[in-house]
């Protein structure tokens, strides 16, 4: 394989193969065959309910009924660099996903990585308030940083893995 380096000089490619990332890989593959569907499934409910709960004072952006059909949810707020500022400050961080309909970005919200380590629809109800209370109003409260630390510490365990004892 050559590689074309400063757009002129071609240079081959040295790399080797990583056993490592190939068992990682083996590993995940072995775990969506198991998991995958339900996994999929769990992650879609998810991000629908959401989309719903910021949908009741916020903007979200997307198809109805559900406002979204995949795992993102996209929210059209007027001070994007401001709100995310201030979720990241509280442990939320989102990024800025393109509304080709308004022809500017609004908030990306993604709830995969949250379902594999056990996210509740409660837990969801309390990171909808938080968040609709960031958009809304212009200090945001000490409180919400410290529901943010208390919901990422009751997440600690990875769901839809395979069994670390029967399998290796």
């Amino acid at each position: 394989m050559y590689v074309i380096v400063h757009g002129f000089s071609p240079v081959k490619n040295t790399s080797s193969v990583h056993t490592g990332s190939l068992l990682a890989l083996l590993i995940t593959v072995l775990e969506m065959e198991k998991f995958g569907v339900k996994y999929a499934k769990d992650i879609l409910q998810k991000t629908k309910f959401f989309a719903n709960l910021l949908n009741k004072e916020l903007n979200v952006v997307g198809p109805l009924p559900n406002l979204t059909n995949t795992h993102q949810i996209c929210i059209d707020v007027q001070n994007i660099v401001q709100i995310t500022q201030k979720l990241a400050f509280i442990g939320i961080i989102t990024l800025p996903m393109r509304i080709p309909s308004k022809n500017r970005s609004g908030l990306r919200f993604g709830v995969q990585e949250l379902c594999r380590l056990g996210l509740k629809n409660k837990d969801l109800q309390i990171l909808s308030e938080i968040i609709i209370a960031c958009v809304k109003e212009k200090e945001i409260s000490i409180k919400f940083k410290n529901q943010v630390k208390s919901l990422a510490r009751r997440l600690n365990n990875i769901k839809y893995i395979l069994p670390y004892k029967k399998h290796f």
